[in-house]
């Protein structure tokens, strides 16, 4: 990766990866209460919030920011429409369950086995947010729980990087790239910051129009 040895997989989401499908493959997942636990992870009042406030630190010394506002974009989008065509939320009660929310700042978001290019990370977090919409429709089609919805993609995922690197620089994704607009303006951290104070901007959003948050209409 940009000519140093790294290691390919994220380090905290491939272990837990490996074993939600030895779970799956075993029909073992009850041993775990894994429901039970992103079930209770929205009762902490404010815990969106919570989450928003503890990965700022991370997004500002990594520059992740940008794979973490790209997934939860793409979700919620993806759940408005799923709403207005359906009258239902996808995921049962919510836009973004807090679990899910939790992996979008927390999981997939190591700046070593993300890709490099600023473009790439946007694509990163696209694909992070669309797969966790498809695993979470094909696991319950399947009789699984759809907790793994958040983890089975990462290591996947970590193995395109370089292909996503590719299609950001790519003659039709390169004029939009946002380093290349941003060029001679923003040095590195002042980049971060610049997507921090998006990502905050959507984040601020969202709240106000009760897309997450402790009075989400769809939650009880």
């Amino acid at each position: 990766k940009g000519g140093r040895r790294v290691h390919i997989f994220n380090p905290s989401s491939f272990p837990l990866a490996v074993f939600s499908l030895a779970l799956i493959l075993t029909g073992t997942s009850d041993l775990t209460w894994g429901q039970d636990i992103a079930t209770s992870q929205f009762f902490p009042p404010h815990v969106y919030l919570v989450l928003f406030l503890v990965a700022l630190p991370g997004q500002y010394l990594f520059g992740v920011a940008s794979m973490t506002l790209s997934a939860v974009a793409v979700t919620y989008v993806f759940g408005l429409l799923y709403f207005a065509a359906t009258g239902v939320y996808f995921f049962y009660d919510s836009y973004i369950p807090i679990a899910v929310f939790l992996g979008m700042h927390l999981l997939f978001t190591d700046p070593s086995t993300a890709p490099r290019t600023e473009g790439g990370r946007i694509l990163f977090g696209v694909c992070y947010g669309l797969s966790t919409v498809a695993l979470y429709a094909l696991l319950g089609r399947a009789g699984v729980p759809p907790f793994y919805d958040k983890l089975l993609q990462v290591p996947v995922l970590n193995l395109s990087i370089q292909l996503l690197d590719r299609v950001a620089h790519s003659r039709r994704l390169r004029k939009i790239d946002p380093v290349a607009l941003g060029r001679g303006l923003l040095v590195s951290r002042q980049r971060n910051l610049a997507y921090m104070a998006l990502w905050a901007g959507v984040f601020a959003l969202m709240s106000a129009l009760q897309g997450v948050g402790d009075r989400h209409p769809g939650q009880w």
